[in-house]
């Protein structure tokens, strides 16, 4: 099965999609640090891309594109929390919503924490609120860790994975 989306590093180019949802307050009813000023949004997209050239790098953000008419749709990653276990998400400009292109982004997310990076754990939450969100930890077998009046928070663990997953849930 052939995917719509893959992910990669960033490039130049990735600017002004990633300022779309950086700088939009649509996408602050599920982020509370959102939006960002233009300024401090330039500066995430160059940290995105300092990390790209550090050797034992903390940041692990990737453009995510639509793999037929080579556009950006969105960023998917993860920060390290510590040696073995990494904290992502997810973001997809407002207009690619609910085409699955979030869902496909963080399975081969997944996959290159698992496979390459050997991760342990990766851990995601989302506002309760944010029902898309909920529905793509689930389709990405994410278990429910915790659960509060206002947000739910979820894991995935490398002994639960193997790449026949990836295969199959996409």
């Amino acid at each position: 099965m052939t995917s719509s989306v893959h992910i990669r590093e960033h490039y130049p180019d990735d600017l002004e999609g990633f300022l779309e949802w950086q700088t939009d307050p649509i996408y602050s009813k599920h982020l509370s640090w959102l939006p960002q000023s233009r300024e401090d949004a330039i500066s995430n997209f160059g940290e995105a891309m300092r990390q790209q050239n550090i050797k034992n790098r903390s940041e692990y953000f990737f453009a995510v594109i639509h793999s037929e008419l080579n556009q950006y749709v969105g960023d998917v990653g993860f920060s390290l929390t510590e040696k073995w276990y990494g904290n992502c998400g997810w973001f997809i400009r407002n207009s690619q919503q609910g085409k699955g292109y979030a869902t496909e982004a963080v399975m081969q997310l997944i996959h290159f924490a698992f496979e390459s990076l050997h991760l342990k754990f990766l851990t995601a939450s989302c506002r309760k609120a944010n029902i898309p969100s909920y529905r793509i930890m689930q389709k990405c077998n994410f278990i429910k860790q915790k659960e509060t009046d206002r947000r739910i928070w979820f894991f995935q663990s490398s002994k639960n994975w193997s790449p026949t997953n990836f295969l199959t849930n996409r």
